[in-house]
């Protein structure tokens, strides 16, 4: 009977190292992919950090870009509403120095009464030209040829 009691507990007690061996095992396998998921988390939140720290600086300089081309804008606006003002007013004392046959032509007029009305618009004329081409847009033109010139 001790024989088979020996037996039967050789019988157990390798089943039980059988089992403690792939208990272990698996253990440590489960261990060892528990790690190895931790590093690669570790290195996919690192790229995470990079990709967006790299996000923001883009959008920063895409902001400043924007910016820059709105501002840009504005002045070349300002310039263009400007030139666009002394424009109309050389146009006006332009047509004024070629009279049409629309004005009204008085016969008892003089010569020296035309010339007088002829100096004094083309006295205008020269005023709205010399305005026309000190023109306070042609800074501003200036600024935003080098605002652009940064870009």
């Amino acid at each position: 009977m001790t024989y088979f009691l020996y037996l039967f507990a050789g019988f157990s007690l390798g089943l039980l190292t059988a089992y403690l061996r792939s208990y272990v095992g698996k253990k440590g396998e489960n261990l060892a992919t528990k790690e190895d998921i931790e590093a690669i988390t570790r290195i996919v939140e690192g790229v995470k950090g990079d990709v967006a720290t790299t996000l923001e600086y883009v959008k920063l300089e895409l902001g400043k870009k924007a910016t820059i081309h709105r501002l840009a804008a504005e002045k070349e606006f300002e310039a263009l509403s400007e030139i666009g003002k002394c424009l109309f007013e050389l146009q006006q004392a332009t047509e004024e120095l070629r009279p049409t046959g629309l004005q009204r032509i008085d016969p008892n007029e003089t010569d020296e009464d035309k010339l007088a009305k002829y100096r004094k618009r083309h006295r205008y004329w020269a005023e709205c030209h010399d305005a026309f081409v000190g023109c306070p847009a042609e800074e501003t033109v200036h600024a935003t040829i080098l605002v652009s010139s940064l870009l």
